[in-house]
């Protein structure tokens, strides 16, 4: 019987047609993530809703429990909670730094412990609310910490700070937990009003209007409540979608006098008229694009972005309103 050997010319076709599909699987590989990568999570221009995390190949940590957002300069200010830091995105979502407080060169008792609101002035001050601390640490737009505002009761107890708004006059208001107000100081940080003492249940969110007019929400008590300049409550938003249940936390309101309301129990955003009435929702519960899971803080760019923090999926949502039809 004879056997056929193969010649050197097919044995050196075969390795190279082998090579040659290596290669070509290879590329498939590297142009899948590339895509993966670009869509999921850079801010291409075709990507409706884009997503901004610190990525756990990066030199830092990646988010966890993130509160609330502020935009000032073309940047974000998001507060990450669990890591006891505040993290700092370029608006098409490059990670740029991080910023804490405390270290051995730093201010005494500026290290935060648990911050949870955040608010930028005019002039680049940043506020940052440490529930755990009782203070509002005051940081410099590249994260310095310079000056603490502590916060008293009239009985001279430490407060428990929540949410933070800067009006277009830089005057500061801060909710508070424990006696259930909102502190409002003048922009020398001097306190000038507190409204709702004593009628507010954790007021998680705030929203000052071009008119002054300052919602809050009233998260325990399932409605947004709102203050004129004189402290007095002209309207009450109870339940806009008539469910079993409501959860206002993060609030946001644009030119027009739209508000958008995180209702975080039911993992959506609500867009609202200037009565309360509900024009639509956006989001639903889930881990894709266009979910939510316990959103929190609410911002907006140029009222053409709305910024969400997500704080069950450790994210922040880029919704472009454009496209959902403002």
């Amino acid at each position: 019987m004879e056997i056929e050997i193969p010649s050197k010319k097919k044995s050196r076709r075969r390795v190279l047609v082998l090579i040659a599909l290596a290669i070509v699987i290879f590329l498939f590989l590297v142009l899948t993530l590339l895509y993966y990568y670009y869509y999921r999570f850079s801010s291409g221009a075709a990507n409706r809703y884009q997503d901004i995390k610190i990525f756990r190949w990066t030199r830092s940590k990646p988010l966890e429990s993130p509160l609330n957002v502020a935009v000032y300069n073309n940047k974000l200010y998001v507060t990450d909670a669990k890591n006891r830091r505040v993290v700092v995105f370029r608006s098409d979502g490059k990670l740029l730094y991080d910023f804490k407080g405390g270290g051995p060169h730093g201010i005494k008792g500026s290290a935060l412990l648990y911050p949870v609101g955040i608010a930028v002035n005019s002039r680049g001050d940043v506020y940052v609310a440490d529930s755990s601390g009782g203070k509002v640490v005051v940081f410099s737009e590249s994260g310095r910490a310079v000056r603490l505002l502590k916060l008293l009761s009239r009985s001279d107890t430490v407060l428990k700070p929540l949410a933070l708004a800067v009006d277009n006059g830089d005057n500061l208001y801060v909710s508070e937990a424990k006696t259930g107000s909102v502190y409002v100081f003048n922009r020398r940080e001097k306190l000038i009003q507190i409204l709702g003492e004593g009628k507010l249940n954790f007021p998680n969110g705030i929203a000052v209007s071009q008119k002054k007019l300052v919602y809050v929400s009233d998260s325990n008590n399932q409605r947004i409540l709102v203050f004129n300049l004189r402290g007095k409550v002209v309207h009450e938003i109870k339940n806009p979608v008539h469910s079993q249940s409501f959860l206002p936390r993060g609030l946001a309101i644009d030119r027009s006098g739209k508000l958008y309301v995180a209702d975080s129990i039911n993992s959506q955003v609500l867009v609202l008229d200037k009565e309360g009435k509900l024009l639509r929702k956006i989001g639903k519960y889930g881990t894709e694009k266009k979910q939510f899971i316990y959103p929190n803080g609410l911002a907006l760019i140029d009222d053409k972005s709305l910024l969400a923090v997500d704080r069950g999926n450790d994210r922040v949502v880029v919704v472009e309103l454009s496209k959902e039809g403002k």
